[in-house]
């Protein structure tokens, strides 16, 4: 749940906080998305804001032992001084690619592994791309 600039974690069958922590350094910056990662080998929580920064912590549900594993931004190429992308984020567990987009011309893929931006669509190619 969200916060603030604040992640809050609970256990919803106990009803019980188990930690809360600083995700962000601006309060304007709206929280775009919340996702486990590597849901099956040891959990890491995306939390994806609207400016395009993604940030990846391990141990969220430790109290106080919470730690940044990465921190990007998955949008490149928007006009300089704008303050938000109103960004939008997808991650895919089976390719571990992350996608992003938003008020922008193109949809840029991130291997989340290698911390690396892969490809980079711009839509007339996916139109193209498309055989009706």
């Amino acid at each position: 749940m969200h916060r603030g600039t604040s992640e809050t974690i609970w256990d919803y069958e106990k009803t019980t906080l188990l930690n809360s922590f600083d995700n962000h350094d601006y309060f304007v910056k709206g929280i775009s998305k919340l996702c486990l990662v590597n849901e099956l080998d040891g959990n890491l929580l995306l939390v994806a804001s609207s400016d395009g920064n993604i940030r990846v912590w391990k141990d969220y549900t430790l109290k106080g032992k919470h730690k940044l594993v990465t921190a990007f931004s998955s949008i490149q190429g928007h006009r300089p001084g704008v303050r938000s992308v109103n960004a939008v984020v997808d991650w895919q567990q089976q390719s571990g690619n992350l996608y992003a987009s938003g008020e922008i011309s193109s949809i840029m893929v991130w291997d989340l592994d290698k911390e690396q931006l892969v490809s980079l669509f711009h839509p007339r190619q996916i139109a193209a791309s498309q055989h009706w």
